[in-house]
């Protein structure tokens, strides 16, 4: 990695993109069908997971009380949260983690400083703790001192940190108990960025509010929006993924939509200027499939099974070259693709015949191959076969395969690996003791 390039360039969404980014934890199926399946979610320095028998597992950093087992250790064993009852989704953010139990009641742990856990306090929880005065909610979300909530009934409730109207109440005082954000109706997804969020509603229109200094509200202003505002123009969007301060839709037509800032050529338009309201993102071949937002780098799946890639260079774009971009090009040699994972620093691709494919840097063995050299073309992930879910975080990657089990590698420095050590690996290997698993999630550590 380029040591000088600003740490803020490689942002990703992570565990509060979960639910949009993934276009999975936001669907309103039933509540049954979630209560059956196994959710994965990373933190800054932790990770969480729910497994099938309603237990949830959590390893990592605990020094705020994140992993809600009382022992303000750091941990590289997976270890058993107490006193939850049939969690149904669940999301780790920045020192905190928050789950959704299966009665509609929202539940937090960890470092509350910024209020980011809902209960009228700024008083860490070392284990979990009811957020009160909220409806039955489906799903939740969590990123850097804010969450958000969705209600079956596709209401957003917000709650925690609000310097720059991240909560949406019209107001930028903290938050300390959760709020209705009013005006929205029918979310199907959320997102949340750093400092704003962006909400995806059943008819296919985007509102946003929070920070607006680069335009990541899209409506064509550098003014900071208190509540929250459609973006203009904008509608037929079937999936949304916010970067760290600009966002990408994904139009139900296969075209991308980009808003925000472009100082690295992410929004994909062939500029580096921000952009204060969507603009297309130009070049790409024809009709896409998914999106993926990276740090400061995106991604683009098309109908064809190839790969375009935009943004900051490095050995981020998988071209054979280390130039930024402004303009999609193809990632070289990618054919059959089904899934594609932007993380920052790195990125998979998982092929058809169930082959698993990075680029990127290495400096700690992300990408897999067994080396720690970095890769500007994709190269052969070893030892994975029969994979189906794939999730690249900052600096490690988790797949899962079609047997249910999960394979990790990279970074390993604080336990985001769950091997029960802290050596970062080059090439995949099973968790052990971790079966039936569904859905994956990384965020940044």
């Amino acid at each position: 990695m380029n040591t000088a390039e600003p740490e803020a360039r490689w942002r990703t969404c992570g565990a509060a993109c979960v639910i949009a980014a993934a276009a999975i934890a936001c669907s309103f199926a039933s509540r049954e069908a979630r209560a059956a399946t196994l959710d994965v979610s990373v933190g800054q320095h932790h990770s969480v997971a729910l497994a099938r028998d309603g237990t949830v597992r959590a390893w990592g950093d605990d020094r705020n009380g994140q992993l809600g087992v009382g022992r303000r250790i750091i941990s590289a064993n997976a270890l058993r949260v107490e006193g939850l009852s049939g969690p149904i989704s669940l999301s780790a953010a920045d020192r905190y983690t928050l789950t959704v139990q299966g009665d509609g009641s929202v539940w937090g742990w960890g470092y509350d400083g910024a209020d980011q856990l809902g209960d009228g306090t700024e008083t860490d929880r070392p284990s979990p703790a009811r957020i009160d005065g909220l409806p039955s909610m489906f799903a939740v979300s969590g990123r850097n001192y804010h969450a958000a909530g969705l209600q079956l009934g596709g209401s957003v409730w917000a709650w925690g940190e609000n310097g720059y109207g991240q909560i949406g109440n019209g107001t930028t005082v903290n938050q300390t108990t959760p709020v209705q954000v009013g005006g929205i109706a029918g979310a199907t997804a959320v997102s949340v960025g750093d400092v704003h969020t962006v909400v995806l509603r059943s008819d296919g229109t985007v509102f946003t509010w929070g920070q607006n200094v680069h335009g990541q509200i899209g409506n064509g202003t550098t003014t900071n929006q208190l509540t929250p505002l459609a973006v203009p123009g904008l509608a037929g969007v079937a999936s949304i993924s916010a970067g760290g301060d600009y966002t990408l839709a994904l139009k139900s037509d296969g075209t991308v939509w980009s808003w925000g800032g472009n100082q690295s050529g992410e929004l994909g338009d062939g500029t580096f200027t921000d952009r204060l309201t969507p603009v297309p993102v130009i070049g790409l071949p024809g009709s896409v499939r998914a999106i993926s937002a990276g740090g400061s780098h995106a991604l683009a799946l098309m109908n064809d099974g190839t790969v375009w890639a935009w943004g900051y260079g490095g050995n981020l774009l998988g071209d054979g070259s280390s130039y930024t971009r402004a303009v999609p090009g193809p990632v070289s040699n990618l054919t059959g693709v089904n899934l594609i994972s932007a993380g920052s620093t790195f990125s998979l691709a998982l092929k058809s015949d169930g082959s698993l494919w990075s680029w990127g840097y290495n400096d700690v063995g992300q990408l897999g191959d067994g080396t720690t050299i970095d890769r500007n073309m994709p190269v052969l992930v070893v030892g994975v076969t029969g994979a189906d879910r794939i999730s690249a975080g900052y600096s490690h990657a988790l797949v899962r395969k079609t047997d249910g089990s999960l394979s990790t590698w990279g970074d390993n420095s604080v336990g985001e690996l769950g091997d029960a050590t802290v050596i970062e690996r080059l090439t995949p290997a099973v968790i052990a003791g971790l079966s039936g698993v569904t859905q994956i999630a990384s965020g940044d550590f």
